[in-house]
């Protein structure tokens, strides 16, 4: 899995859960596993990007590829 480090930006790249709403992303936690995060988005952008306007933090990791195989609590090698 790749993982980036949100560093107070408020444009980001993240997966969407396609089969239901609202949107998810997959947190990284500490232990190296991840948890789904309801997050609000807004405008959608250019090159594969949306902005999200609620639900991360500064200093939050989250999975950008492979998060359509993941659940709550799946441990990840990055």
């Amino acid at each position: 899995m790749i993982c980036q480090k949100i560093l107070g930006q408020k444009w980001h790249k993240f997966w969407r859960n396609f089969f239901s709403k609202p949107y998810l992303v997959y947190l990284v936690q500490a232990d190296n596993t991840v948890k789904a995060q309801v997050v609000e988005v807004g405008e959608i952008l250019p090159n594969q990007r949306m902005e999200i306007v609620q639900g991360l933090k500064s200093g939050d990791r989250l999975v950008l590829k492979g998060a359509a195989y993941l659940k709550d609590g799946d441990p990840i090698n990055y």
